[in-house]
C-alpha cells in the first residue's frame, strides 16, 4: 500500500520518516536552544564549531553512502541484498578507515606545529567523535539499503538526545572539554545503536559478493557531491572562525544554519526513504519513478514554504523568547537561514533524478557551480556581515545549484517548481525584512 500521490512510497516509511524528523527537529531545538543557554556564546562557539567538524567530515567521508546503499541494495534479489550490503559496507569501511586515519595524523601535525591555537586535548575529542561518527553513518547506511526505514529515521533523534543529555553533564564536571566529549559519547551510542540491527544480517550474509556494476563510480561521484554540499552547509561556521571577530559570531553561523539545516534534512529524508521503494517496485518504469520524485518535491514545497513564512514573520520575539536578548544579534543570519528552505524539495529532488538514471555527475555538476558561488560569497561576506555571512552564501550557493540542476534535468515540472521556490526565497527575505 502506498501514501496518496507519492507513488511507491508506504505508509509505513512516510510514517517513520516524518516521525523521525518531527522528533529530530524537536530534539534539535533543544540542543541549540539549552546547550547556547548552557554554555554561553564564548564556549558555545567552541562547542558549535567541534560539532562542525565532526558533522562534515562524517558527512564528507560518507561517499554519498545512503543513495549509494539505497540505489543498489535494493536492486538485488531479495535473498542477495545482504551479500551484496556486506561487499558495499566493507569497501566503504576500508576507504573510511584510511580517511579518518589522514584526519587524525593531520590533527596531530596541526597541534604540534600551532599549540596555541589547536588545544591537544579538545582536538584529539574531535578526531575520536570524528571516528566515532564516521562508524555509526556506515551502519545507519546499511539499515536504510535494507528498508529499515524506522531504524534509520530513529537515529538523529536518539542522537541529539544523547548529546544534550552527555554535553550539559560533561560540561558542568570538566568544563569546555567535557563539553566537546559529549559529541564523542552521542555518537559511540548511535553506534552501537546501528550496529545491534545489522551485525547479524551482515554476519550471515554469504561473503566475497561482487559489486554491483557502476557501484564505484556512483559512490566517488556521489561522495564527492556530498563533500560540496557539506562544504556549503557547514564550512560557513568555520569560514566565521577564521575570518571573523569573536566566537560569538561563529555561535550565531552555527545556530541559523543549524535551522537551515535541519528544515532541509526533514525534505531530504523523506526523499531518503522513497528511493529504496522507487528501485524495488518501480525500476523497470523510470518516467513514473520520477513523476513520484517530483509530486513528492511539490508536496514539500507546499509544506515548508508556508512555514518559512511564518517563521520569518515572528523572527525577533522568537529570537528573544528562544534564545535570550544575548542572541539578538543573530536577526539576519536567521532571516537567511529561513530563505534556504524552499530550496530543499528542488535539491531533493535533483538527487533523487540523478539517482534512478544512473547519473550522478549531474547532481556533481550542479553542486560544483554552487560550492563556487558558496566560496566566493563566504570570502566577501564575513568581514562585512559577520555571522550572516555563512547562511547568505549558504543561500547564493543553494539558489545556483537548484538553477543550474533544472537546466541540467530538462524537464518543464522542474524548471516550473524552480521557479516557485526561488520567488518563496524572496518573499522570506522581504517578510524577515519587516518583520
Amino acid at each position: 500500500m502506498t501514501s496518496a500521490g507519492a507513488g511507491w512510497l508506504p505508509r509505513s516509511a512516510v510514517r517513520a520518516g516524518l516521525l523521525g524528523k518531527v522528533v529530530e527537529t524537536a530534539t534539535q531545538v533543544l540542543v541549540i536552544t539549552l546547550v547556547p543557554r548552557a554554555l554561553g556564546p564564548a564556549d558555545y562557539g567552541t562547542f558549535a564549531l567541534a560539532l562542525t567538524l565532526v558533522q562534515i567530515g562524517s558527512s564528507s567521508l560518507s561517499l554519498a553512502g545512503p543513495t549509494l546503499m539505497a540505489r543498489f541494495v535494493p536492486a538485488a534479489a531479495p535473498a542477495e541484498r545482504p551479500a551484496v550490503a556486506r561487499a558495499l559496507g566493507a569497501r566503504l569501511g576500508r576507504w573510511r578507515l584510511v580517511q579518518v586515519g589522514s584526519v587524525a595524523v593531520v590533527a596531530g601535525v596541526l597541534v604540534a606545529v600551532a599549540p596555541e591555537r589547536f588545544d591537544a586535548l579538545i582536538t584529539a575529542l574531535v578526531v575520536v567523535a570524528l571516528a566515532l561518527d564516521v562508524g555509526a553513518t556506515l551502519a545507519f547506511q546499511i539499515v536504510l539499503g535494507f528498508g529499515r526505514a524506522g531504524v534509520w529515521s530513529a537515529r538523529f533523534p536518539v542522537q541529539n538526545v544523547l548529546l544534550l543529555g552527555a554535553v550539559l553533564l560533561l560540561y558542568a564536571v570538566a568544563g569546555r572539554p567535557g563539553a566537546v566529549a559529549g559529541i564523542a559519547v552521542a555518537s559511540a551510542s548511535a553506534l552501537a545503536f546501528a550496529a545491534s540491527v545489522v551485525a547479524g544480517p551482515l554476519r550471515r550474509a554469504a561473503p566475497g559478493a561482487p559489486l554491483p556494476p557502476g557501484a564505484l563510480r556512483f559512490g566517488l561521484l556521489g561522495g564527492a557531491s556530498v563533500a560540496l554540499v557539506l562544504l556549503q552547509q557547514r564550512g560557513g561556521v568555520v569560514a566565521v572562525a577564521l575570518l571573523g571577530g569573536t566566537t560569538s559570531q561563529a555561535g550565531y553561523a552555527a545556530l541559523a544554519l543549524g535551522v537551515a539545516i535541519a528544515g532541509t534534512a526533514v525534505v531530504w529524508q523523506l526523499f531518503a526513504v522513497q528511493l529504496p521503494g522507487l528501485i524495488s517496485h518501480g525500476s523497470a518504469d523510470l518516467g513514473e519513478a520520477e513523476r513520484a520524485a517530483r509530486r513528492l518535491a511539490w508536496q514539500s514545497l507546499a509544506v515548508l514554504l508556508p512555514g518559512a513564512l511564518v517563521a520569518a514573520a515572528l523572527l525577533t520575539p522568537g529570537i528573544r523568547l528562544v534564545l535570550g536578548e544575548r542572541f539578538a544579534g543573530a536577526h539576519d543570519a536567521f532571516a537567511a537561514a529561513l530563505a534556504v528552505l524552499p530550496l530543499a524539495p528542488l535539491t531533493g529532488l535533483m538527487t533523487q533524478t540523478s539517482a534512478l538514471r544512473l547519473r550522478p555527475e549531474l547532481r556533481l555538476w550542479a553542486t560544483a557551480a554552487g560550492a563556487i558561488v558558496f566560496l566566493i560569497t563566504v570570502a566577501i561576506g564575513v568581514p562585512l556581515l559577520d555571522a550572516a555571512a555563512a547562511p547568505v552564501a549558504l543561500l547564493t550557493g543553494s539558489a545556483v545549484t537548484v538553477v543550474v540542476a533544472a537546466r541540467l534535468l530538462g524537464a518543464a515540472p522542474e524548471r516550473n517548481l524552480t521557479a516557485v521556490a526561488l520567488s518563496g526565497v524572496v518573499a522570506v527575505l522581504v517578510v524577515a525584512s519587516i518583520a
